[in-house]
């Protein structure tokens, strides 16, 4: 017993001093900074690693090598660094770039679900649904992207895109307009803009649009004739003119600058000015149905009803189903039927019959998808002056009963 106790106590002390002979703090200390030590390196070598991947990656990318280009983004995103965004944008491009949809979508949903704060995700899987043709679902993701990054100029273009489609025009002037003021040098847009704003008569931000064109492209002289159009049509006559005049004098026989130029003097009010530059217009382009149409409008304007139906069906005969010379016959129409109407406004049957016949001019004008827009406001605008299905049944049976009564 008392050598077991013996044996007991000397165990016992040698664990006591192996407790004691442990790390000491400084030991600990360094052990924990060699730890450090390491995982900056490991994180250094990663990091390394991610950056030779994407400049790999993206030679292959600017090389149309997209197969190769996948291989080294995927292995960032899946081995090395699953939060380098950079490589899940341009793997998913390659996808897209290889006409591999579906792989290129399902990579943009696993994106949007690590980084939902990130705008450039959400505009490339609106732009598949897109092309898929689900505009609904595109629309939600575009605008998704232009909320969370108000510079993103692709998703506020892409939205525009969209709504021009659905025929929304006056949002299609909101997105464009703030597409533009975030890439100003982009004269797409601001054709589209000059195009729109003329659509809703708009003729003073027609005119800024077509400076922005004519400042990016100086040397556009189609431009520079319909920024003095629009210039004429906004009340800025004397501006306009002056500068065709300017364009006139260094080439006197140039079709176009004449036809603007009577234009400029029609806004103007001078008919006459109006009719010498576009009578001289027809005379060296013949075959342009715009000139005719502007020569109507100055008639009509001047209330010679006759000369304009003229002028407008010539039109017709050089380009039929042309929604600007429907336009004008519907004019026309309008204005004799309220000129029937007398000063008191008096809307009997045969002035809505007149009127009726303005609406169903303005109609044809709806396959012209350049006029389409303007013939349906005036449809609008007149459709309360239409006669009724009841009148029109009214009207026959007693014209019936005067025929029949011999009256």
């Amino acid at each position: 017993m008392k050598r077991a106790l013996v044996l007991a106590a000397f165990f016992l002390g040698l664990i006591i001093s192996g407790c004691a002979t442990g790390p000491s703090p400084e030991e600990l200390e360094a052990q924990r900074k060699a730890q450090q030590e390491a995982e900056a390196k490991k994180k250094a070598e990663i990091k390394q690693q991610v950056l030779i991947n994407l400049s790999i990656g993206n030679e292959h990318y600017k090389n149309k090598e997209y197969r190769d280009a996948i291989a080294s983004f995927s292995k960032i995103v899946h081995e090395l660094d699953p939060t380098e965004k950079r490589a899940w944008r341009y793997l998913a491009d390659s996808y897209y770039k290889l006409d591999e949809i579906d792989s290129a979508k399902a990579i943009y949903e696993e994106a949007i679900s690590l980084f939902p704060d990130e705008s450039p995700f959400y505009y490339g899987f609106g732009y598949i649904m897109e092309l898929e043709k689900q505009d609904s679902v595109a629309m939600r993701y575009y605008r998704k992207a232009a909320t969370l990054d108000s510079t993103n100029y692709v998703a506020a273009e892409a939205l525009g895109r969209l709504h021009l489609r659905a025929g929304a025009i006056d949002s299609v002037i909101y997105w464009y307009e703030r597409a533009s003021c975030l890439d100003s040098t982009n004269v797409g847009l601001w054709r589209d803009l000059v195009r729109l704003y003329k659509s809703r008569a708009r003729w003073e931000d027609a005119a800024r649009a077509n400076k922005m064109v004519c400042c990016i492209e100086p040397d556009n002289i189609e431009s520079q004739l319909d920024l003095a159009q629009c210039q004429a049509r906004a009340g800025n006559y004397d501006e306009a003119i002056s500068k065709l005049e300017q364009m006139i004098a260094k080439n006197p026989d140039d079709p176009e600058v004449n036809h603007i130029l009577g234009i400029a003097y029609m806004e103007k009010g001078d008919y006459s000015s109006a009719l010498k530059y576009m009578n001289k217009a027809k005379k060296l382009n013949p075959d342009n149905p715009k000139i005719y149409c502007d020569i109507a409008m100055v008639y009509l304007k001047k209330k010679d009803y006759t000369k304009a139906e003229k002028f407008a069906n010539i039109s017709l005969s050089k380009k039929p189903r042309y929604g600007y010379a429907y336009i004008i016959l519907g004019e026309v129409k309008e204005a004799k039927a309220r000129e029937s109407a007398g000063p008191k406004g008096e809307l009997t049957y045969n002035v809505k019959l007149i009127f009726e016949e303005a609406y169903n001019l303005y109609k044809k004008a709806l396959s012209d998808p350049d006029w389409c827009e303007q013939a349906k406001l005036k449809m609008k605008y007149i459709k309360d002056y239409l006669p009724t299905e009841e009148e029109k049944r009214t009207y026959e049976f007693l014209k019936k009963g005067r025929m029949d009564t011999g009256e």
